[in-house]
């Protein structure tokens, strides 16, 4: 636990009292913002200062680019505490295109802020955040479009603000049940360099499937995934910007529970969970025995509860691997408040069913 979260923890346990309110629960809020899709030739473009709502602990960023080869679009991400306080660094949030060097004004920590390979982590209290968006264009190339931006911030409600309805949480649906039909893939592999590392490229790749969209190599997919400063093919919001890419859109951020999984399957969306559990841990475990970090995704939810998957690293079982609630929740929603998820949206609405 951070410095900033130790202190808020303990100042919660020292100024409660039986007449005080409790203190609420941390949640995720969504900022979203963008130039509409506009072309961006060679330049910078800036977002209005964003105001989630909450005192961010954790911030995931994630985007819908368009970038055509020549062409690199560099995303970095500021914060301040307050509307009257300055702004920190310029923190790099990613870049989408081709490999390019960083801007040498970008960092990845500034005053209590850092970012670990795609989470911002805050260690003192920030509230408000900006994006800047710079584009580099080789003469000759098509010009790359910027789309949607979103920020998902874990934190606090802020004191006497009142939070309007999140952009992104869809409507509650507690008496649905239903199950998406997607196409089941295998991350298996015979190139050398990929083998156990396509979980999450594989996901995003089923998600395409279950609406038509999905290129024919899994490989040359998973390369355009690949995030070549930390030699990953698991960097989150690169799963989301690749499906984007190819009209699917999404959106990284972490889910609180159950209620709000249904919610999204619901409205027609896949959600990639990012899941972990030892061997032993659950009650009726995939044939994977045991994983330090994986992703699936969840396409279902059945009459008595179970959570209906596509599992890429078990060929044998994993298309419709029906998952326990309560095993669902030790691997998933019951890690760290909540579970970390790729949002794939409007895939009822594309054709998925």
């Amino acid at each position: 636990m951070n410095p900033w979260h130790l202190l808020m923890n303990l100042l919660g346990v020292l100024g409660s009292s039986p007449s005080s309110p409790p203190v609420p629960p941390p949640l995720v809020r969504h900022a979203v913002c963008g130039p509409s899709g506009a072309v961006l030739r060679e330049g910078v473009w800036f977002s209005s200062p964003l105001k989630p709502g909450v005192a961010i602990q954790e911030a995931w960023p994630s985007w819908d680019v368009q970038a055509p080869p020549g062409t690199t679009v560099h995303l970095a991400l500021r914060f301040r505490e307050r509307e009257d306080t300055p702004w920190s660094s310029w923190l790099t949030a990613g870049q989408w295109g081709d490999a390019a060097p960083v801007p040498t004004d970008e960092a990845t920590s500034s005053e209590g802020l850092s970012v670990d390979i795609d989470t911002v982590l805050c260690s003192r209290p920030v509230t408000w955040a900006q994006w800047r968006v710079r584009v580099e264009q080789a003469p000759g190339a098509a010009e790359p479009k910027v789309g949607r931006l979103v920020l998902a911030a874990l934190g606090s409600p802020l004191v006497g603000d009142s939070l309007e309805p999140d952009p992104l949480q869809p409507p509650s649906r507690p008496d649905w049940r239903g199950i998406l039909q997607v196409p089941f893939k295998d991350q298996g592999t015979e190139v050398p360099r990929m083998k156990g590392s396509l979980c999450s490229p594989t996901t995003a790749w089923m998600a395409l499937a279950a609406v038509g969209r999905a290129p024919e190599s899994l490989e040359d997919f998973a390369w355009r995934i690949h995030d070549t400063r930390h030699d990953l093919f698991g960097v989150w919001p690169r799963a989301t910007a690749a499906t984007a890419e190819r009209g699917l859109p999404g959106y990284v951020t972490r889910l609180s529970g159950r209620d709000q999984l249904r919610d999204h399957l619901a409205a027609g969306h896949l959600v990639g969970a990012s899941i972990r559990y030892a061997e032993g841990q659950l009650r009726k475990p995939p044939d994977l025995p045991s994983t330090k970090g994986h992703l699936i995704l969840l396409r279902g939810l059945r009459v008595d509860g179970a959570v209906i998957s596509n599992d890429p690293a078990t060929p044998g079982s994993g298309d419709g691997f029906a998952w326990l609630p309560e095993d669902l929740d030790s691997a998933w929603l019951g890690r760290d408040g909540g579970g970390m998820a790729y949002v794939f949206e409007r895939a009822e609405a594309l054709g998925a069913r």
